[in-house]
């Protein structure tokens, strides 16, 4: 059973350093340093010592021993007992008589997802294909829209019908795409909506958008948004 769940988590690559816990120990004898690391993973626990594995123990099994291993020409064991209140388990090494402390986990700044940028430069390249299909007209603009209903029959099915469910969403992509005005006026509709969006300068010129309460600026948005989705629909067929 160990041996499956252990192939089963190199396929599906739950053995890397992600999913578990990686102790690292920093050995520093008379005759050179050297570096001690438990890797606990879904696929088994494996001791390393300078890249190279001493000790390994299969998946979901609980080792009483610790493991025997030479660091150089130093003798090592390396005890895991269960930490209850911890909810993990706990890693001793001992080197020649002397516990070996593990070392500090290194801290690594985890940088937020560029959402804003990424969204604008979405709604930049889909109104670009808007407009583009706008003043070219057939058979791009057949190819655009039928793309974009394509896209929006899809999102409709699979998420969007569950909170519209007269679908208004695709009804409201058919009148916005019928003629080339309101294409035209989507476009440049969405390039606005993302300059504001990115801009705090020009934000600040809008006054609900500049508003320090935060209904305000969401109502804000909110008119903007009916607004944006409202007037094309005039020009539509």
């Amino acid at each position: 059973m160990s041996a499956i769940l252990a192939r089963v988590a190199r396929l599906l690559d739950l053995d890397r350093a992600v999913p578990g816990e990686r102790t690292k120990w920093t050995v520093r004898l008379p005759h050179g340093v050297h570096l001690v690391e438990l890797e606990q993973f879904v696929s088994g626990t494996r001791v390393v010592v300078d890249g190279e594995t001493v000790g390994r123990s299969p998946a979901w099994s609980f080792r009483s021993a610790p493991f025997r291993f030479p660091v150089g020409t130093a003798a090592a064991t390396l005890a895991l007992q269960p930490d209850a209140a911890a909810g993990t388990v706990r890693a001793t090494l001992v080197v020649d008589g002397a516990r070996i402390r593990p070392d500090a986990p290194v801290s690594q700044t985890v940088r937020p997802f560029p959402w804003g940028r990424v969204l604008s430069r979405a709604a930049y390249a889909l109104a670009a294909v808007l407009i583009a299909a706008a003043v070219t007209g057939d058979p791009f603009r057949t190819w655009a829209v039928d793309s974009l209903r394509l896209v929006v029959d899809v999102a409709w099915v699979a998420a969007v019908r569950g909170i519209d469910p007269f679908a208004v969403i695709p009804r409201w992509t058919d009148a916005v795409t019928s003629s080339r005005a309101a294409l035209l006026l989507l476009g440049l509709e969405l390039v606005a909506v993302a300059r504001v969006a990115r801009d705090v300068r020009l934000r600040a010129r809008i006054p609900l958008l500049r508003s320090g309460a935060r209904r305000w600026r969401v109502l804000g948005w909110a008119l903007i948004a009916l607004a944006a989705g409202f007037l094309p629909t005039l020009l539509g067929d």
